[in-house]
Order: C-alpha cells, then structure tokens, then sequence
C-alpha cells in the first residue's frame, strides 16, 4: 500500500497534510539555499542575472554608469530578501517538525524525518546542477561581451600583429587577455599534487603524515564540475594559433605587448643578429657542453688544498622619492639621466672579475662564508661568465664580449662593474654631479648646467667598453625608473608616476585561473606605489582613478579594488596568531592552482603546520610562445620515461613495458637499459636473456614527465609505475609510495596530467 494512503488511514488528514507541508518547505529552503549561493557568485564575479538586467532608451556611459549601479543594487536587495526567507523557512520546518513530533510515536517521527531529508538532498542537487550550469552561461556570456566591448585602442595597444595572418575576432579576444592569463585546465594535476604532499609528508609525524595523506586523497577523489574561463570559440582560436607553425608569438621587449609574427621573419632578424662577429662566434652543430664541463672540474680540482651597499644605490622608484622629497634644484642647475647602451652587452668579463676579486681580497668576513680562496672564487666566475654558447636553428654559437642575458649571475657583475666605474667617475670628475643616484645602469644626476656636458665626456672617457647615453629634463620634468621628476617654480621637486610610451596598462586579467590573493596583490602593489611614490595630494587622487580605470579594463570588479584597498585593522591576536603559526612551521609546498580545490588543499596542510603556495599552471605564454629550439627528446635530463618493447610474440606483439627515472640525459640511461652486460636492468634482462630477439628503440621510449628534484623525480617514478603498472619493474620505484593514494592513481588521471 502506498505510504501517504497508509499513512492518512492510520493518522489523519491533517496529519498527512502537516507532513507534506514539511517536506514542501524542506525542498523549498534547498532551492533558496541554492539561490543565495547563484546570487553571491554573481555579485562576486560582477555578473547581473538575466532576470535584473535593466535597460533605457537613454545611451552613452553615465546612461550605462546608472544602470550598472541601479542593477547592482537591486542585487543586493536580492539577497537579503533571500537570507531573510531561508531564516524564514528554518523556522518554519522547525515549527512543523514539532507538529509532527507531537502528532506521532517516536520510531514513526524518525521516518518521517529521515524522508524528509532525503527529499531535500535530493532537490538540493537538482537546483544546484541547474544553477551551475545557469551561472556557467551567464558568465561565459558576461565575458564575450567584455571581450567584444572592450575598446579598438585597448586592443591595438595590448595586440600587435606583424604576421601575414589575419587574426579573427576570437583569437584577437584570446591574446588581448595578456600571455600571463591561466586558462582553466580540465584535468586536476593529480601527479604534481601528489608529489608535493609526499615531499610534505617528510618533515612530520608518520602518524599525521598518513592522516594528511588520506585527506588529500579524499579531496581529489570528490569530483569537481570545472568552468571553462575560455569560451568554445576562444578554446578553437587558442587551439588553432598554437597549432599554427608559420607564426612566432612573442612578449615586446617593453611594455606588455603581445606580438604575432611570421616565423620566416622571426628567424630573418635572428640571424642578422648573429652575423654580428664582434658579439657572436659561430661554435656549428657540435656541442660545447662537455669541454665546459671539463674546465669547471679542473678549476675545482685545483681546490683541494657584496652587491649595492653604496650611498649611490637605489633599490626601487619608492626610496627614489623618499630621498629627493625634501630636495631643491636651482636655477643655474639640471637634472639629467644616464644610461648605459648594450649594458650586458658591453660590461667587459675579464675587467669586471677582476674588480670582484680585489672586492674579495678587501672582504673581511669572507672566511667567515665560504672556505674558498678570493683566486678560486675568481677562477669559478671566469668559468660561468665564458660559458655563453646558445644554440638557434640547430647551430651553436658563442657569445664573445659581455656576459649573457638570461644568467642569473650577469646582473650581479654588471651591478658590481657599474659600481666600480660609478666610484672612479666621481671620484676623478673636475666638478662632480650634486647628486648620483642609480638604479642598475639608469641614474639620475643633479649638475650645475655649466658642468655637464663636461661630466658627460669624463664618464665616457672612463671605460672604451661602457658608452653612456643621456637625457636632458624636458619642461623641468626628468623621468627615472617609473617616476617623473619635476622641478617647481620655488625650486622644489614634485613626484609622480611616469609611463613609457610602450606602457599599454595592462594587468592580470581578473578572469584569469589565477588564485584571488594574487589578483589582490595587483590592486595593492599600484595603489601602493601611488601612495608612497607621489609627492601631491591631487596627483595621487588622480593616478588613483587612473588605476581603478585600468584595472576594471582588466576585468577587475568594484568589490575587488575594494577589498585590497580597504584598510586592515590591526587585530591584538595577530601577533600570537603569527607567532603560534611560526612555532608549528613545517615547511612548505608549491602547488599549481585549481580553482574550488586548491582553496581546499591549503586548509588541509594549513592545519598541519605547512605553508601552501600557488603558481598558474596554464598561462598563454606557456602555451602559444616557443621561439627556442626544443632539445631533442634523447638530450633531455631529470625525466620519468617508458620503454615498451618492440618484440613479436606468438600471440603478437609484446606488451612488456618499463618506468625509470634519470637524472641524467635520456640516451646515456637508455644505452645501459640495451648493454647486454647490465646485470641490473630489467629491460636488458628482458631482451637479451628471457625475450632474445627482442629489441626496444630510443625513438619509441616516452618521456612521462620532467623533475629536476632527486627526491621529487623519485616520487613521480612511483605514482607512474603505481598507475601504469609496467611488467618489467620488479618494484614500485625508490619511494615507497603509501596504498592511500590508490583509487586516486588511476592510468587516466595520471596521463591526463
């Protein structure tokens, strides 16, 4: 017999109605809790829902202006009339359920109540599907229109396509994003996220390194329904430009300008530059590795037996302008910026270490950081500066005079050099400057007018390597890093923001899978910048709209230049907050950010004392920009590969495989797996002992994966050998990898990866 009619015979009418009536509103409160949480997404993502959009037949932007503002106000209003029914309906089903309880025995009530929930969860996710996927279509929606509106200048100035292709509309709206922009991946990095937690779970308890094991692995096992932040149309055009091998995609050297050119083209202005004989020597197609790598070891077998710290330095535009704030300049005096022409370029090595070596000898404390000789130091940076062979199109050159751009010790002894020359200049000039200030090779000078041009040639007669350009102030104004000085009629400086004609205002664009801390950071870095580095209450007002308005061409809603600007009030338990979470540090783990579960991941290894840290795991420029020559698949180091075996069986060909992991090149581990004599490896036993005949090709063998980290390579080797189960491995790889992750490590989550 059916429930209700059982159940109006035995209790009553009113009874049933009294029950109905508690299930309607539990079903109910399930739609509106769903509601509330489709209206604050809107809110967050400055989206207006259909049903409030408002329109007038009055145009322009203040028309626009008062619409935008009336529409989110209505929203507002909207959510509180719904937080305000679902305190409404709680009472209510409480109200009813009490009925229930008074009107039926105990076990019945249980029932009732048990039904009653399971209907709510019920259509708890049935509202919530539908308004996922309504919220989906009005932002993807919401971000065409963006896209579509945003104005010719803007794309003119963040696109420049110099290539004979014609860029449509959804390739232009994808590369004026900016190469920095993340799109949404549609897989969880499960294999990065994995290793990140094994190499965590070294600095704790085995006890709660296995308590955070399973909680990670519960998260990533709950299924995640991920946005697109890419439209269909944009997801062909990105797909389409990358596929494309006619083009180069490439950042301008100034300024955030996205540049398309034809490759022929590309390669044409290389190639010009490297018939340059005076900067670079052609090495042809060997490479020069090896005979480096021996003169490193000989310097080091011979070892058996400060950057910035003058008055001069100047570490950013915001201690620039603390310093000048109180200055004058008079009228028989100028200001003028020098900069070096080529500096990386120009900065002659053998000079430049030997000016370091003699800043050795003077170091007092050097024994106190490192056992080496100053002469050994010296022998070692000679090294890594002569070590400046690249290749292009296949061949190999030099680079012959200067230290190479990219090294990350180059800027450090061009920063040394300058200062070296920086000290002799003054020292030696018959009227020094008033003031020298520099910022790497830009400073900014204060001369008596009489002088300068004086001082101009005794800088240039210093070094015949280091030629310096200058710039006079124009209109009493003189530009320096990022600020603009200008000099006021009682003689006084006023400081502002100074943009370089390539400036094009672009940002991180706010739809970008980046996490929100670091969108933040945008907003607080530029009105923070305004604040410290402006002289002038007006100018700093003015620059701030000039901010506001840049960022919302980003995308950047009103509540997030809000939010990062507000001022934080101090809070008296931060300071035991900071030291309690200081005592409890247990290291740190940077992970690739996955909207909706890397929020997650964070409050698990918080709470075990571990600092969590996101990096974008998609952006556009690791996708569309690749001007370099790839290194072939048998040079590359640090990887996890996969041999499979090209023998034929019987029943076919054979299927035995092998997971390995090598620090060094993949072709020098392969030819040891292939030597018959190796006693050690599975694949030559396979091969030459219990399959003759077989064979396996360096062609064939896949990379899986590439880490540079001993024990991170490790870890990866095991989650691959765990997921693909290879016959040959006789175990599961160096790290012993927990049963914990087991439902996880599945072949298609890891390869999608």
């Amino acid at each position: 017999m059916n429930f209700q009619v059982k159940f109006k015979n035995d209790y009553g009418e009113d009874c049933l109605k009294t029950v109905r009536n508690l299930e309607r509103t539990g079903k109910k409160l399930a739609r509106h809790q769903n509601h509330l949480r489709f209206n604050l997404h809107c809110k967050h993502h400055d989206v207006t829902p259909v049903s409030l959009k408002l329109s007038s037949t009055v145009k322009g932007n203040k028309a626009n202006s008062i619409l935008k503002r009336a529409e989110r106000q209505l929203l507002n209003v909207r959510i509180s009339q719904t937080i305000q029914k679902i305190d409404y309906l709680n009472k209510e089903k409480g109200r009813l359920d009490s009925c229930v309880e008074q009107k039926l025995p105990g076990e019945l009530v249980e029932e009732v109540r048990s039904r009653v929930n399971r209907s709510q969860i019920w259509e708890h996710g049935v509202t919530k599907e539908r308004q996922i996927n309504k919220f989906g279509r009005l932002l993807q929606k919401n971000q065409e229109q963006t896209s579509r509106s945003l104005p010719s200048e803007c794309i003119h100035k963040w696109v420049k396509n110099c290539s004979d292709r014609l860029l449509r509309d959804p390739e232009l709206s994808v590369l004026v994003k900016g190469l920095n922009f993340a799109a949404t991946d549609r897989h969880v990095p499960v294999v990065e996220i994995v290793t990140q937690t094994e190499l965590a779970c070294r600095k704790i308890p085995d006890r709660e390194a296995h308590l955070l094991r399973s909680k990670v692995s519960n998260l990533l096992n709950k299924p995640k329904k991920k946005q697109s932040n890419l439209s269909k149309e944009e997801q062909e055009a990105l797909k389409s430009l990358r596929q494309d091998k006619n083009i180069v995609i490439l950042p301008a050297d100034k300024g955030r300008l996205t540049v398309v050119l034809n490759k022929e083209d590309y390669k044409q202005k290389c190639s010009e530059l490297l018939r340059d004989n005076n900067t670079y020597l052609r090495l042809g197609k060997r490479d020069p590795t090896s005979s480096y790598k021996n003169e490193l070891k000989a310097v080091l077998q011979r070892f058996q037996e400060e950057v910035g710290n003058t008055q001069h330095h100047i570490k950013n535009s915001q201690q620039f302008a603390e310093v000048i704030k109180q200055a004058r300049v008079e009228e028989d005096e100028e200001l003028r910026s020098y900069d070096v022409t080529a500096l990386f370029t120009s900065v002659p090595v053998d000079k430049a270490v030997d000016v370091i070596l003699q800043r050795l000898k003077e170091d007092q404390t050097l024994s106190e950081r490192t056992t080496l000789k100053p002469e050994q130091l010296a022998d070692l940076l000679r090294v890594c500066l002569n070590c400046t062979y690249f290749v292009y199109d296949g061949i190999f050159y030099k680079q012959i005079h200067g230290a190479a751009m990219g090294s990350p010790v180059s800027p450090i002894v061009c920063n040394l050099y300058l200062e070296h020359l920086e000290q002799r200049a003054l020292r030696t000039a018959p009227h020094p400057p008033l003031w020298w200030y520099r910022y790497v090779d830009d400073t900014h000078t204060k001369l008596k007018k009489t002088y300068a041009d004086e001082f101009t040639d005794h800088l240039n007669s210093l070094d015949p390597d280091i030629k310096f350009t200058f710039e006079k102030e124009e209109n009493r104004s003189l530009a320096f890093l990022d600020t603009l000085t200008t000099v006021q009629e009682d003689g006084s400086l006023r400081v502002t923001i100074y943009r370089k004609p390539t400036h094009t205002d672009q940002y991180l664009n706010f739809q970008s899978e980046h996490p929100l801390e670091h969108k933040l950071s945008v907003v607080r870095t530029l009105f923070h910048r305004a604040e410290t580095v402006i002289t002038d209450p007006q100018d700093k007002q003015k620059e701030k709209l000039h901010i506001t308005q840049a960022l919302k061409t980003c995308g950047y809603p009103t509540w997030a230049i809000e939010k990062a600007t507000a001022p934080k009030p101090p809070s008296p338990s931060d300071t035991t907050q900071n030291n309690a979470s200081r005592g409890k540090n247990r290291g740190i783990v940077v992970l690739p950010y996955v909207k909706g579960v890397s929020e997650g991941l964070r409050r698990i290894f918080t709470s075990h004392g571990i600092k969590t840290c996101f990096r974008p795991a998609n952006t556009l420029r690791n996708i569309l920009v690749a001007p370099k020559d790839k290194t072939p698949k048998e040079q590359k180091c640090g990887v996890i590969y996969h041999i499979k075996c090209q023998g034929q069986n019987i029943r076919g060909p054979c299927t035995e495989t092998y997971i390995g992991e090598t620090e060094r090149s993949l072709k020098t581990r392969f030819l040891e797996h292939k030597r018959p004599s190796s006693k050690t490896s599975e694949v030559s036993q396979h091969i030459h002992i219990e399959s003759p005949g077989h064979s396996v090709s360096l062609d064939k063998v896949e990379i899986l994966d590439t880490e540079p980290d001993f024990f991170a390579r490790g870890i990866k080797e095991a989650i691959y050998i765990r997921a693909l189960q290879p016959s040959l491995n006789r175990d599961g790889g160096r790290h012993r990898l927990p049963a914990t992750y087991n439902p996880l490590l599945t072949e298609s989550r890891v390869l999608s990866t």
